[in-house]
């Protein structure tokens, strides 16, 4: 018989872990996922106004944001290159109806204050200006392209491509005008920049090449361009074939231009958008003949097939890609590699035509607004009546110590007072010396750039006609932030304050008008930019005060009037100058007291002007023989000079300190001998000078 099995014994200890195995091999590799939409990265906020030109949307320009996409949009008056000055006026080339039968000429339209208009606005012949277009016959404008602006010189410089040559015009002209200056070609223009430190013009020629014009308003391209640039490869080979857009980088001395190739038609067909290109150029200032690009972009990757224009933005190009109808933006266009690149960001926009970046004008003081003592300024100018009649107005500018006259200036007409924009254009009111007939002219970078001559229609203008209500206009003043010229009207009918756009010309209505009838005859006025308050001097005696002016301009009447007690408590007598201390709340007043009389004129100063009610007393009164006051009829403050306009005794008075000085019969502390001086004005360094 078999035995029972013995029981199990315990079980043993585990033995120790064995070593890890080798690492496996990798998987292989996943896909890429789908490439994400193309956008911008780090783009700062900015704004640009893009001109589209489709047979939908020719004129229509759309603001739109850094990334392109649409904020809003308004009717201009062209169609093709736009630019702005700094004021920010818009200039829009344009040849609408250029294929009518008969053709229409070009133009170039000016809406002004750009950056203000509205959503649907259109062009307005009130606010805006046209030069040439419909039934001009002296402009010469053929479909002209693209522009840019000798901002100092104040010129307008514009591609006439349909006539092979730059064509300049003043910036302040408008209507049916010759050209200051025209430039012949060697091949059609279609756009061009200029480099306005070193007077250098480069323009982009259709058949390929950048002409380059050294001193160019010296003699405005008399003999030919300087050199030509071509876009060639290594071996010598053109590269381009239809320049359209260009742009300058002067701190790196680079053009950056565009290619449109063949222009696209239905029956080129397809492959005709995708044959433009972009070149960066090296040395722009004194290349010549064949030049190697930095950079050249091509290929059907970039999207490029015609990029008419394009603008730098720092280090980025914009492009508006009219073929495939995009702006496209590449990043640091000067560095990278060459040859089929995609841009760095494309946004759908249709028939875009050109492109500029919206300015943000940086207003200084208007020229009546000086309040710093250490200020500079450049000139003293004043208008004079020297002779009777309509024509015999003349401006001078006097140096700032009252030593010499700078430069006198004919302007044709019956003049009353003067002031500057801050592009430096003057604006000078003017009658038929019988006070019938009135309005005001705008003569172009009189302030600085224009020495001598006379009144011309290629650079200035005239507002002038029954819709202005100008009769006896005296005194004018600029509100550059707001775009508006403020016309002090006198005639005993319609006394008024008369508010026209500063683009203003021909027989325009004003945008405003500040009715005084039964307040007062105006003579001038200050308009108080940071208080939005406008100061006007009654030939009454009275100062009539209109607060928060630009919400209802004075609609309702001015908010309060006061009358300035004299010294000897007599009230004022009849009031004309007048300037607006902010730094103090200081009014500064003249009174020419009876026209007639040489002998019986005023300074005052007021305190608390903003408040001011009823009758005040002056803090300094200043009369009597040594003074010379007869007629002060205009004055003028750098923020511690008074100048003053005395036209009975014939003469420019300055005041040093003048609101410290104490009341009584103080003499002027300089002084220039000038027959019927009218008005005067300061010229800051900052007028003109951007």
């Amino acid at each position: 018989m078999n035995g029972t099995d013995g029981q199990d014994g315990a079980d043993g200890q585990d033995g120790a872990d064995g070593k890890d195995g080798a690492p496996g091999k990798d998987g292989a590799p996943g896909k890429d996922g789908a490439a994400g939409p193309v956008g911008p990265t780090g783009f700062a906020p900015s704004r640009w106004f893009v001109a589209l030109n489709g047979t939908a949307n020719a004129g229509e320009i759309q603001v739109q944001d850094e990334k392109h996409q649409r904020l809003l949009a308004f009717t201009g008056g062209g169609n093709e290159g736009i630019a702005f000055d700094r004021q920010g006026n818009l200039y829009h080339a344009g040849d609408l109806g250029a294929t009518a039968t008969p053709a229409v000429p070009g133009r170039l339209s000016v809406s002004c204050n750009a950056p203000q208009i509205g959503d649907a606005a259109t062009i307005d012949a009130d606010y805006d200006r046209l030069l040439g277009g419909p039934g001009s016959t002296l402009t010469g404008l053929v479909a002209p392209k693209g522009l840019a602006l000798a901002h100092r010189a104040g010129l307008v410089l514009i591609a006439n491509n349909g006539a092979s040559r730059i064509s300049v015009f003043g910036s302040a002209a408008t209507g049916d005008v010759a050209p200051v200056a025209t430039t012949a070609l060697a091949a059609n223009p279609w756009d061009l920049v200029y480099d306005e430190p070193r007077d250098r013009l480069f323009v982009a020629l259709v058949n390929g090449t950048v002409a380059v014009f050294d001193d160019y308003l010296v003699t405005f391209g008399a003999g030919g361009p300087a050199r030509t640039i071509t876009p060639a490869d290594v071996n010598g080979v053109k590269l381009s074939a239809n320049l359209h857009g260009i742009a300058y980088r002067a701190e790196a001395d680079q053009l950056v231009v565009s290619d449109v190739g063949a222009l696209t038609t239905a029956a080129q067909g397809a492959a005709f958008n995708t044959d433009g290109a972009i070149f960066v150029l090296d040395r722009a200032s004194t290349a010549n003949g064949n030049v190697v690009p930095k950079r050249h972009i091509a290929g059907p990757a970039t999207r490029l097939g015609n990029p008419v224009d394009l603008e730098l933005d720092g280090l980025d190009a914009r492009v508006t890609e009219k073929a495939n109808d995009l702006v496209l933006v590449y990043r640091n266009v000067a560095t990278g590699p060459s040859g089929d690149v995609a841009a760095d960001f494309a946004q759908a926009v249709t028939k875009a035509e050109a492109l500029a970046a919206a300015p943000t004008p940086a207003y200084r003081d208007d020229v009546s607004d000086i309040d710093d003592p250490s200020a500079i300024i450049l000139s003293v100018g004043i208008t004079q009546n020297p002779a009777s009649g309509a024509g015999t107005g003349i401006l001078q500018r006097l140096g700032y110590n009252l030593a010499n006259a700078q430069t006198t200036f004919d302007a044709q007409r019956s003049l009353e007072n003067v002031t500057y924009d801050q592009n430096g254009d003057a604006f000078v009111t003017f009658d038929d010396g019988t006070n019938t007939v009135g309005g005001f002219a705008v003569l172009g970078r009189f302030a600085r750039g224009r020495n001598g001559g006379s009144f011309t229609p290629t650079r200035d203008r005239v507002v002038t006609g029954a819709a202005t209500g100008l009769v006896a206009p005296k005194g004018i003043e600029i509100v550059d932030a707001l775009g508006l010229v403020l016309i002090a009207e006198s005639n005993a009918t319609t006394p008024s304050i008369r508010a026209f756009s500063t683009c203003a010309a021909g027989n325009a209505m004003p945008v405003q008008v500040t009715s005084l009838v039964g307040v007062g005859q105006p003579w001038d006025m200050d308009y108080d930019p940071i208080g939005d308050r406008l100061f006007v001097a009654l030939t009454n005696g009275k100062v009539a005060v209109f607060d928060s002016y630009s919400r209802n301009y004075g609609s309702a009447g001015p908010s309060r009037t006061f009358t300035p007690r004299r010294s000897d408590a007599v009230l004022a007598t009849n009031l004309h100058g007048i300037v607006y201390v902010a730094d103090g709340d200081l009014l500064i007043l003249s009174d020419v007291g009876l026209a007639a009389s040489a002998t019986d004129g005023r300074l005052y100063l007021v305190e608390g002007a903003s408040f001011a009610s009823g009758t005040v007393d002056v803090r300094i009164d200043i009369a009597g023989a040594a003074s010379k006051l007869g007629n002060p009829v205009d004055i003028a403050f750098d923020g511690a000079h008074l100048f003053v306009a005395e036209k009975s005794n014939g003469a420019i008075l300055r005041w040093d300190f003048f609101a410290d000085l104490a009341s009584g019969d103080l003499a002027p502390d300089r002084q220039f001998a000038v027959g019927a001086p009218e008005s005067v004005a300061l010229v800051p360094t900052w007028v003109g000078a951007r």
